[in-house]
């Protein structure tokens, strides 16, 4: 008697946030949620799921269903507004949770990542605490499971020293 294991696809990215805010144990062990659609100002747009990481660092979500080339641009928005409104801000209001006073991470939740999107994250994971989760879902005898898995951001290329010219 084999299990009932069926890898299915996530239509909406309504339907990914709602499973991640109901498991947030999905995301990583230990992380806890604070928000979902959370609006930011000037840029009136909405944080799709905002938490904290089980070392307390505040950490911004952003979720696709399907691979675009405005996913990291639009989380970087976010992590800029945070930093704006000041992480005192957050650790006050939400004081139970002893959020720490550094710089927050990103993570990005998506089936799959163009190169654009992996070029940027390059450069932008030596400034940022970035990670790039590529998800699964799956049927599990009636109820969906999210498994991500960490997409490898390659290393930034350095640059080569030129040969020193003889004549300079």
């Amino acid at each position: 008697d084999k299990l009932g294991v069926n890898e299915i696809e996530i239509e909406t990215e309504i339907q990914l946030e709602e499973l991640l805010l109901n498991n947030p144990e999905f995301i990583e062990e230990g992380f806890r949620l604070l928000a979902n659609q959370k609006r930011t100002t000037p840029y009136q747009k909405r944080i799709d799921l905002l938490g904290v990481d089980s070392t307390g660092t505040l950490t911004i979500l952003e979720l696709k269903v399907k691979e675009d080339r405005d996913q990291l641009p639009q989380a970087i928005e976010y992590f800029d507004w945070l930093l704006e409104r000041g992480i005192s801000f957050f650790r006050d209001y939400f004081s139970e949770l002893k959020i720490a006073n550094k710089a927050p991470r990103i993570i990005l939740v998506a089936p799959k990542y163009g190169e654009r999107t992996i070029k940027l994250g390059k450069y932008i994971s030596e400034e940022i605490d970035l990670s790039f989760k590529k998800y699964f879902a799956f049927d599990v005898e009636g109820k969906t499971i999210i498994k991500l898995v960490d997409e490898n951001i390659p290393s930034k290329i350095e640059i080569e020293q030129p040969p020193l010219d003889e004549n300079d």
